[in-house]
């Protein structure tokens, strides 16, 4: 389902190293398969056409409630969602926050990685 996407705001650099690297963390750190599973799809529902529905017939439940608790409406402005994002983190279970942290570490590295070019 990320075949050949790339970032919105780098259309130069694939989306697919962001999300190995977010569910090699979670690996690293002793997560579980359906953690880890869901480290690489936690982006998959925003950016592709896929549903929650579509990654709970192909990875199970809990995979699809861990990506569906990363998931936030991309229709809303992006300020709210960033809100809303924060609110979710704030109270979700733990797994969650794992991976949320790990996506997190990534784009900071990807941020540092653009200013530091400049």
């Amino acid at each position: 389902m990320h075949n050949d996407l790339r970032y919105k705001y780098n259309h130069d650099k694939f989306q697919d190293a962001h999300i190995t690297f977010v569910a090699m963390v979670l690996m690293n750190h002793g997560f579980d398969e359906d953690v880890v599973i869901a480290g690489l799809l936690h982006d998959v529902v925003e950016d592709t056409v896929a549903s929650i529905e579509d990654v709970e017939k192909k990875f199970g439940k809990r995979v699809a409630e861990l990506v569906a608790a990363e998931t936030v409406d991309q229709t809303i402005e992006w300020e709210e969602r960033q809100y809303l994002m924060q609110d979710n983190v704030r109270n979700a279970e733990p797994d969650v926050k794992a991976i949320k942290t790990a996506d997190m570490i990534h784009q900071l590295n990807l941020f540092s990685d653009e200013t530091s070019e400049h």
